[in-house]
């Protein structure tokens, strides 16, 4: 299950897409708390140096889907999102209304197309759903 965290940085990566009241509902998350996250500021900065830092992240990835409910929760879409361990950051995320092996495949490929060749040694952790258990999802890695 994605954390409301994770939804918020969603949000606001779609947001020039869609209206925030949509992205709202759809995420089941409130206006006051979106704008609360949005709003923080720096909680200080970490003592370490760039090339410790470069190696840290890039290092371990979680991934996971969770269900998005909209129209008074009588339709449904999926959210596929890939997570860096390091510092939260949502790497690659994929949003469709059926829930496929493809629309998982494209989740990784995005995350891959963003990092380039910067992804060896990487550990991409999953539950043992079935399209993180699958031949094909297996192939890709």
């Amino acid at each position: 299950m994605i954390n409301v965290r994770d939804k918020f940085f969603i949000i606001r990566e779609l947001s020039c897409k869609y209206t925030l009241k949509l992205l709202y509902n759809i995420a089941s998350v409130s206006r006051s708390g979106y704008y609360k996250w949005l709003n923080k500021g720096n909680k200080g900065k970490k003592d370490i140096s760039y090339s410790e830092l470069e190696n840290k992240i890039l290092e371990k990835y979680v991934t996971d889907i969770t269900y998005l409910f909209y129209g008074d929760y009588k339709k449904k879409a999926y959210l596929s999102a890939i997570k860096d361990l390091f510092n939260s950051e949502i790497v690659a995320y994929n949003v469709s209304k059926h829930l496929d092996l493809s629309f998982v495949l494209e989740t990784v490929n995005i995350a891959v197309k963003r990092n380039k060749n910067s992804i060896n040694g990487l550990i991409l952790h999953s539950y043992q759903g079935i399209h993180y258990t699958s031949k094909t999802y297996q192939a890709l890695l």
